[in-house]
């Protein structure tokens, strides 16, 4: 007995002689709403019901999470479903499930919600068999969020700068920083307020990348004549530190290496390759960087992202279905196949890469409309969320949320919504509509539960959690934004 399987040709649950079978469950719902199955209509809770049965996403994250050895464990693995079904009120799903499992729910087989708790990532007491010695990196993946995801957009500001805004950062200290094509950037006081004050620095060329060192104040700024600038933010106006041009074109990504009080930083470009950049060992200016080492790719490097503690840098190749992955002081090259079934055909490019905030997934955005979660500790593909529109040029932007329970995406289309994707179960819970074009970059408050989104529509809009409780929408408004102003001074 293999124990639970999760097959490519037809989902099922369990590898026994009691398969539960998705497509069954679908067949049932339809045999439901015309009346066949003896029942002549569905209300609208029993149809939502039902539906969670039959959704594949529904039996795939629960039989992953308890993925057993032992064939002794079949039933309570099915006794665990239906407790799940039966504590949540789901009464016609737990009887179809029943007769087509041909089981009957024990509701004393376990303590009450036992399924949730193992759901959290809560390990069993009361049984003997376990999940395993080894910690299964999908519990916290599939633990629910708090809802408490941004759906409110609280301010849009358009004076900052006089064409599109393609980047956008939040510095430590709140201070909010827009790079922009009209050949600027601005750093932001009061952003969150009513009257936000901007300084604005001139460069060369449009600026298409920013990052701001999680700890010092310092600035990366690449542009589209191959630039890589270093700027301290320290002082009320930006001191320009340094100025590269080691890549011959327009540099698309520049990121700082996280958990690191003298940390690297790389930049990638059109020209086909990674530049990685270190504290340098004999300068005559204290803080000053030096190149290490390039990283020829053999193709456009559309994005890069510092991953394992930034201990690994990945990096995501025009016309590759692998990332490609340097570690090591000598930043030595391992690639990883993305394609589901370990193929060789490439028919997708990844465009987007950000870790999770807790460092263990990382989320890859393909130009075909789906983004895939991977297993920084594994290289296992846990979660594709498919749905963001790509048209295989426009760049997907993307944020996670501070938990790594949701996940922020932009679309391809001229003005379409920000979505908001809950993880465990791969599906959209809100859009964020405000912007009118393109959107081109998204970044997390460091403190806060805010959103920072820019665009082709000139604006920079500032997105927030909706305040809970009965209060009207204007009122909520107002409390929320004098909450969070009074939260950033």
């Amino acid at each position: 007995m293999r124990g639970l399987l999760l097959g490519p040709a037809c989902q099922y649950t369990r590898a026994s002689d009691t398969c539960i079978e998705v497509p069954r469950a679908r067949d049932a719902l339809a045999r439901a709403r015309t009346g066949v199955a003896g029942q002549t209509s569905l209300d609208d809770e029993s149809v939502a019901d039902h539906q969670s049965v039959a959704d594949p996403s529904y039996w795939r994250r629960t039989a992953t999470l308890l993925e057993i050895q032992s064939a002794s464990m079949d039933e309570d693995t099915l006794q665990l479903l239906l407790q799940g079904l039966a504590e949540s009120g789901y009464s016609y799903a737990l009887s179809v499930l029943q007769q087509e499992a041909n089981c009957q729910y024990d509701p004393n087989r376990f303590p009450p919600a036992e399924l949730s708790r193992r759901l959290a990532g809560s390990a069993s007491a009361t049984k003997s068999a376990t999940l395993g010695q080894a910690e299964n990196p999908e519990l916290s993946l599939l633990s629910p969020g708090e809802d408490d995801y941004v759906q409110q957009q609280i301010r849009c500001l358009d004076s900052f700068h006089a064409g599109n805004v393609t980047c956008v950062r939040w510095a430590p200290d709140g201070r909010l920083i827009s790079g922009s094509a009209d050949r600027s950037f601005c750093v932001s006081t009061g952003a969150l307020g009513d009257s936000p004050e901007s300084v604005r620095v001139a460069a060369n060329a449009a600026i298409l990348s920013l990052d701001v060192h999680p700890v010092s104040n310092l600035l990366l700024v690449s542009t589209m004549d191959g630039s890589v600038m270093l700027y301290s933010i320290a002082a009320a106006k930006p001191l320009l530190l340094q100025n590269w041009r080691n890549h011959i074109k327009y540099v698309n990504s520049v990121r700082w290496q996280p958990y690191s009080s003298q940390p690297l930083f790389a930049s990638c470009s059109f020209d086909e390759s990674v530049h990685v950049y270190r504290p340098a060992e004999s300068a005559e200016v204290a803080g000053s960087y030096e190149l290490l080492q390039r990283l020829q790719c053999g193709g456009v490097v559309e994005a890069i992202c510092w991953a394992n503690s930034g201990t690994a840098l990945a990096a995501a190749v025009r016309g590759e279905y692998r990332l490609h992955i340097f570690t090591g002081g000598a930043l030595e090259r391992r690639t990883l196949n993305l394609n589901e079934n370990g193929d060789e055909r490439h028919s997708f490019t990844i465009l987007a890469l950000d870790a999770s905030p807790d460092d263990r997934w990382l989320a890859a955005h393909a130009d075909v409309g789906f983004v895939i979660i991977l297993c920084l500790k594994t290289g296992k593909q846990m979660r594709r969320l498919y749905g963001p529109k790509g048209d295989g040029f426009n760049r997907p932007v993307q944020a996670w949320h501070p938990s790594g329970k949701y996940f922020y995406t932009s679309n391809a289309e001229a003005a379409g919504p920000l979505l908001v994707w809950d993880v465990a179960s791969e599906r959209i819970k809100t859009e964020l509509r405000g912007h009118t074009a393109l959107v081109r970059d998204m970044h997390n408050h460091p403190s806060m539960n805010v959103l920072a989104s820019c665009g082709f529509d000139r604006t920079i809009r500032i997105w927030a959690a909706a305040e809970k409780g009965p209060v009207s929408q204007d009122a909520s408004m107002d409390v929320l934004v004098d909450g969070l102003v009074q939260a950033s001074t």
